[in-house]
């Protein structure tokens, strides 16, 4: 009777394992190598916070509150702040675009108002203005949603200071009893991330002229 050949037990030659071992680690490493790839692409790409806004990029001084007369004949508001950029950069306030929202501050629901409608329709508009670095300009703040019933014309450009001085105490008087929720202004700019704050100084005007004028 024929037998079957005895089986043999030695292990494989010594360099076959070493190749199956090293297959095994470059599988291994190749897909450790995809998985870090694919995290460093999605990390790469992952939605950015946005900056948050800068309020000592610009800031603004509050001058005066003068008026103008608007297209339907009536008379509005403007008030006049010098703004100051502390940035090494140039920076301008464009008339056209949608890069700046600006919006009123309101003092009892401490909250902002306005940016949407209102910036669309020019109710809140500041004057284009080109602003060095390290300088000032002026910046005036087209104001529609307060009428001024007062028909008496401004002082002449030739009248003196106390007139001028009285004259727009009078105005501040005006806002501060008629908008007296009112507290300043803020001029978003969602490019730079810059927040122009725009203070209120009407009131502190209008008291001051009032104690001035209540000394004998």
């Amino acid at each position: 009777m024929d037998q079957d050949p005895p089986t043999s037990t030695q292990p494989p030659p010594r360099w076959k394992r070493i190749i199956v071992r090293a297959l095994l680690f470059g599988a291994s490493f190749a897909i450790v190598a995809v998985c870090l790839a694919v995290l460093l692409i999605w990390y790469a790409n992952r939605p950015q916070p946005p900056a948050p806004w800068n309020s000592g990029a610009i800031t603004a001084t509050f001058n005066d509150v003068d008026t103008h007369k608007t297209k339907a004949g009536g008379t509005a508001f403007y008030f006049t702040y010098t703004l100051e950029n502390h940035t090494d950069y140039d920076y301008n306030i464009t008339a056209t675009g949608d890069s700046l929202v600006t919006v009123a501050t309101l003092k009892r629901q401490n909250s902002i108002s306005g940016g949407g409608d209102s910036a669309a329709s020019g109710i809140l508009r500041p004057e284009p203005v080109f602003l060095p670095a390290k300088q000032r300009a002026l910046l005036l703040l087209d104001v529609d949603l307060l009428s001024y019933p007062d028909s008496t014309p401004s002082p002449a450009d030739n009248a003196s200071q106390d007139e001028w001085r009285s004259y727009r105490a009078k105005l501040a008087a005006y806002v501060s009893e008629h908008a007296a929720n009112l507290d300043g202004f803020v001029i978003y700019d969602k490019v730079t991330r810059y927040q122009i704050v725009l203070p209120n100084g009407w009131t502190q005007q209008a008291a001051t002229q009032s104690s001035s004028s209540s000394l004998p």
